[in-house]
């Protein structure tokens, strides 16, 4: 079975949006989906391949450890959920439209670990779903 890559166009993109409450600190999700290709198998299935740019913003900035891949052996905290708004890409592939949704299943925050701009660590799961 051979999986073809196929040409699309990308219509419009939907961030997503989650707005947390992390202890005192506010803190704005904002993911960015970026397609990289999308497939066809011979029975015409359409698969799409994407990654996802995440930003985070937090109106308490300050600085602390760097985020690095050990802050994973820590515990994350309790966030409370505000607003959540997942990510979509409309795309037109063969003359169709297609709505790709990407979903965030788990937003770990770490406030103990910071970027290089102030803002707390984050990982953020997500499943894609046609």
């Amino acid at each position: 079975m051979s999986i073809n890559s196929v040409n699309y166009e990308v219509i419009k993109i939907t961030e997503g949006r989650y707005r947390l409450k992390v202890g005192q600190e506010d803190v704005l999700i904002k993911t960015f989906p970026v397609i990289l290709n999308v497939f066809e198998t011979p029975d015409k299935e359409t698969s799409f391949s994407v990654n996802v740019v995440v930003s985070v913003d937090s109106q308490q900035k300050k600085f602390g450890t760097l985020c690095n891949p050990s802050m994973i052996n820590h515990p994350p905290v309790e966030v409370e959920i505000i607003e959540r708004r997942d990510a979509e890409v409309l795309l037109k592939v063969n003359d169709k439209e297609r709505k790709v949704k990407i979903i965030a299943t788990n937003i770990s925050i770490y406030p103990e670990y910071r970027d290089n701009l102030g803002n707390p660590c984050t990982a953020v799961n997500w499943v894609i779903a046609y």
